[in-house]
């Protein structure tokens, strides 16, 4: 916000203008946006903050204050997200990714006559180890899409030398 008043008052100063015609515009212009912003970011309007509603609502790191997007983001800035769990944040980026591929493979009825997108991204994986830390990656997109159960239009194809070992179970008895 500091950044975004210090350009409009540079702005307002380099211009340098005999006549008020163009403040009255530009500061209509900053008001209807700072308007805008503020509707958005509580997530309460539909339409207008989707995006800004899902990132409040997703479930790896968890907002401190319902609807305070402005202090979640400083928690993501650089810096700052080193405090948190590097699993969480993993999970949140892997989410918001798989969130983005399915917003852009989403068919809506009003987009009937848009042409549908007939093959899937593939995500090619090759030599997967825990030394390469495909392992690693695997293992938050997995997680991903079972806490979710939502369609994920990805196909994930890793190879690997050695199989992954699969979990012992204890037996009782």
């Amino acid at each position: 916000m500091v950044r975004f008043r210090s350009a409009i008052e540079n702005v307002g100063q380099e211009l340098v203008l005999q006549d008020d015609a163009w403040r009255i515009p530009l500061l209509a212009l900053r008001l209807l946006t700072m308007a805008t912003f503020r509707l958005a970011v509580p997530g309460r309007v539909p339409g207008l903050s989707g995006r800004y509603r899902w990132f409040l609502r997703q479930p790896h790191l968890a907002p401190e204050m319902p609807g305070r997007l402005a202090r979640f983001a400083l928690r993501l800035t650089d810096g700052e997200w080193q405090r948190e769990s590097p699993e969480f944040v993993g999970r949140l980026l892997v989410n918001a990714f798989l969130e983005d591929l399915r917003r852009s493979y989403r068919l809506r009825p009003a987009q009937f006559w848009r042409r549908r997108r007939m093959t899937y991204p593939v995500f090619l994986l090759d030599h997967a180890s825990t030394v390469n830390g495909g392992h690693r990656l695997l293992k938050p997109i997995n997680d991903v899409c079972n806490q979710t159960g939502m369609f994920d239009p990805l196909l994930v194809v890793a190879t690997s030398h050695a199989a992954a070992q699969a979990p012992r179970v204890r037996r009782g008895g």
